[in-house]
């Protein structure tokens, strides 16, 4: 990873992590019970970045939930858009919508 990618990645990561502390509401969609639509980040092996699994754990934190796999959150800001997130075996992605379903 270059310095530029490197310098936009933390930046991105920075972004994505005070929107959800400052978001007025978290919902949660538990195993397999939604998909996130329309994907602006896609991030594989998450794992490996500190950033990200912080922000799993401040979406864990505002549900009250325990770690677990593919699973969804909808993040609401105070001005009332939207972000949807999805967590699985190694990807977290960022989408700006949602379906729910059985899968």
């Amino acid at each position: 990873m270059t310095n530029y990618e490197k310098t936009v990645l933390d930046l991105n990561l920075t972004l994505l992590k005070e929107i959800v502390k400052n978001s007025k509401e978290v919902q949660y969609f538990s195993y397999r019970t939604a998909r996130v639509l329309d994907i602006i980040f896609d991030f594989e092996d998450y794992i490996k970045l500190e950033g990200l699994r912080e922000i799993e754990e401040l979406l864990l934190g505002k549900v009250k939930k325990r770690k677990d796999n593919h699973y969804c959150f909808k993040v609401t800001t105070e001005e009332g858009n939207a972000l949807y997130f999805m967590i699985s075996d190694l990807d977290f992605l960022v989408g700006l919508g949602i379906i729910k379903e059985n899968w």
